[in-house]
């Protein structure tokens, strides 16, 4: 939920600090790979005040580590730069009232939040809107332009279009400028412009002609197709930018009646969600889950998803995939992989947070944030119920050989040997304590987490914690991948 108090605008990290007396430092790389995916929360700064003011935020400190593995030391460093929002009107010539066909930083934001991130490899950013007066969740994107990337022109080009058919488009999208490509509708549509019969909530029609009311997760699969959460209607979307990739393949899986060449560029197709509750073991669009929050997609094509009020995390299988937490399930089928729950319902945590158990069986309370690194290790921000549990980050541990989280959960809970499926706390502390703990091994006492609702990865194993405390404070901090500090 990266919203400015003041002003309402989307933030991303754009540079790292490179000056002569750091020569011999070796920084971290939260760039690119990573600055969209963390900023999930309201406001954001690493383990620190967050410098806000009304004209823009600032990253409070950039972690530098020593090559020896000290534990980090902390610089201050302008790092974060607006790439949405910010302007008290939209600029002229807008396509809609949202500010559509507008460079993205002359845009106003309405009343509602922005919450959470995404990039594809063509460098388009993608962001989830709530708007509270009417009650609708949008889905934007600031594209990238007619980018090539190994060979692939950018999808998100067609996907624009496509979503919303209604503009003339006398010019194709523009590189810079920001568009809606899901939501707007204040109800479930009864007709739409591309000839498909809309069902639930518009799933078929063009992705601007469907009804989201909360917009919260956002991730983006290899091909470029948009994955979202309707939060408040307990559903998951994907927008199509290509007739290929998981998206895709979810869909035909899913929709059994439906072909390949049946498949629009641009539409809006439900993937998961048969109302509020709890099913699992079926087909995702069967199954049911309840005001999910944070969503994922892995390197085999997998879906994951933080199932907050379930206080559970779901998994939805590609067509071919190959992680040792697949289960025996098939291509579209969503199934707990993390959670104690039965066959209607899940219980939530209380007390003391299992580490080293089954992770199929372990409590958890309103999980949030949820991110998979190239190992396919399911990283989860467990939040607290402000009595007794502890929030944390705990992880799911997929074996394999090599796997360098072993090490990590090693460090940090003195378990040499992980076992397969099993889940661990790597960060937060499972008692009661009064600080957050700078500079400590990220399981010791002094560290504590409030409310963990974003978490990324980077490719040095890093892992990033948006962590908000309710009150319109949020610390981003790190937990280095290697020192496990």
């Amino acid at each position: 939920m990266p919203v400015h108090p003041s002003g309402r605008r989307v933030v991303l990290s754009l540079a790292m600090l490179f000056t002569n007396t750091m020569q011999n430092l070796n920084l971290i790389e939260p760039v690119k790979e990573v600055a969209m995916q963390i900023l999930r929360s309201k406001n954001s700064g690493y383990v620190g005040r967050i410098a806000s003011a009304a004209a823009a935020l600032t990253l409070c400190c950039l972690p530098v580590f020593a090559q020896s593995g000290a534990p980090p030391v902390f610089v201050q460093v302008p790092f974060i730069s607006t790439v949405a929002g910010g302007a008290s009107s939209n600029c002229a010539g807008a396509l809609s009232t949202y500010g559509d066909g507008c460079p993205a930083t002359q845009i106003n934001i309405p009343s509602g939040d922005p919450y959470s991130t995404a990039t594809d490899q063509w460098g388009n950013v993608y962001f989830g809107e709530s708007i509270s007066s009417p009650e609708i969740g949008i889905v934007r994107v600031i594209y990238a332009g007619n980018v090539t990337v190994g060979g692939v022109a950018n999808p998100a080009t067609a996907m624009i279009e496509a979503a919303e058919p209604t503009y003339s488009w006398s010019s194709p999208p523009v590189a810079g400028d920001i568009y809606t490509v899901a939501g707007s509708l204040q109800s479930a549509p009864s007709s739409c412009t591309n000839g498909a019969t809309p069902s639930g909530n518009g799933s078929g029609c063009p992705g601007t002609q469907s009804f989201i009311k909360k917009a919260y997760g956002v991730a983006v699969d290899a091909a470029g197709n948009v994955f979202l959460l309707d939060q408040s209607e307990s559903n998951a979307y994907v927008v199509l930018a290509n007739t290929a990739g998981l998206g895709a393949q979810l869909v035909l899986a899913e929709n059994t009646s439906l072909t390949q060449a049946q498949l629009q560029v641009g539409a809006i197709y439900l993937i998961a969600g048969a109302g509020g509750g709890y099913k699992d073991g079926v087909l995702a669009t069967s199954g049911k889950i309840h005001a999910p929050y944070g969503i994922a997609v892995d390197a085999q094509d997998n879906l994951y998803i933080a199932d907050y009020t379930n206080d559970a995390v779901r998994m939805i299988n590609g067509p071919s995939s190959t992680s040792s937490l697949a289960g025996s399930y098939a291509a579209g089928y969503i199934h707990t992989i993390a959670g104690e729950c039965s066959s209607s319902s899940c219980t939530a945590l209380s007390g003391t947070p299992a580490s080293g158990s089954a992770a199929i069986g372990a409590a958890f309370v309103d999980p949030a944030g949820v991110a998979v690194d190239a190992y396919g290790n399911v990283y989860i921000g467990d939040n607290t119920d402000g009595v007794s549990v502890p929030a944390t980050v705990r992880v799911v541990y997929t074996g394999g050989t090599n796997n360098p989280l072993a090490k990590l959960i090693d460090i940090e809970t003195g378990v040499s040997s992980p076992a397969t499926g099993d889940v661990y706390t790597i960060a937060g502390y499972a008692d009661a304590a009064t600080a957050q703990g700078n500079g400590s091994l990220a399981t010791a006492s002094t560290v504590i987490f409030d409310r963990p609702y974003g978490l990324a990865l980077d490719s040095r194993g890093n892992i990033y914690v948006a962590d908000y405390n309710g009150s319109g404070q949020l610390a981003i901090a790190e937990v280095n991948g290697t020192n496990g500090y």
